[in-house]
């Protein structure tokens, strides 16, 4: 094979240059096209998405049905907060009388019953005994409940050793109960 060089090697030189200016012109170029593309693609996107987040948030039945769903949970949540501090607030009575009746004699009989429920809630108990055997039996089962703090057993519960009227009060700890 044989090869003639019609060119100078400048010439040669200057070819290859324009050869690599044309062909890095063309590839930049192709980006530049490209880029267009994808910015035409990002922009309609856009344009759609947006539209349809508006056509689906101005639909009647859409915003009715919200609104009625966010009316639902507000109740929800109202009526969640009231039974929760329904709950935090109520005290487990049934437990302290069950308690209270299994700690009293056949013998002792309660004529009044006053309950204060205050930061320490309180409680007085009038009644009847027919001994005082009996009624001392009914203060030590008292003073043995986990739940009564503070009773206080007035003396003159004592004077009398038949039918005897009696008082006592006392402290509740309603977190024993």
């Amino acid at each position: 094979m044989l090869i003639i060089n019609l060119l100078s090697p400048e010439k040669q030189r200057l070819h290859a240059i324009r050869v690599v200016f044309h062909r890095t012109k063309t590839i930049l170029e192709l980006t530049l096209i490209l880029a267009c593309c994808i910015a035409i693609i990002t922009i309609g996107t856009k344009y759609f998405l947006v539209q349809t987040v508006l056509t689906f948030a101005t639909t009647p039945t859409t915003n009715i049905h919200t609104r009625e769903l966010e009316i639902a949970v507000r109740k929800t949540n109202k009526t969640t907060a009231l039974l929760d501090r329904l709950q935090k607030d109520t005290t487990p009575w049934s437990t302290f009388f069950i308690h209270l009746s299994n700690a009293m004699p056949e013998s002792i009989t309660i004529t009044e019953m006053t309950v204060n429920k205050k930061a320490t809630p309180q409680f007085i108990l009038k009644g009847k005994a027919a001994t005082r055997s009996d009624l001392l039996t009914f203060k030590t089962a008292l003073e043995q409940l986990p739940f009564i703090t503070n009773l206080s057993f007035p003396l003159t519960n004592l004077l009398s050793p038949k039918d005897i009227n009696w008082q006592l009060e006392s402290n509740i700890n309603t977190s024993a109960l």
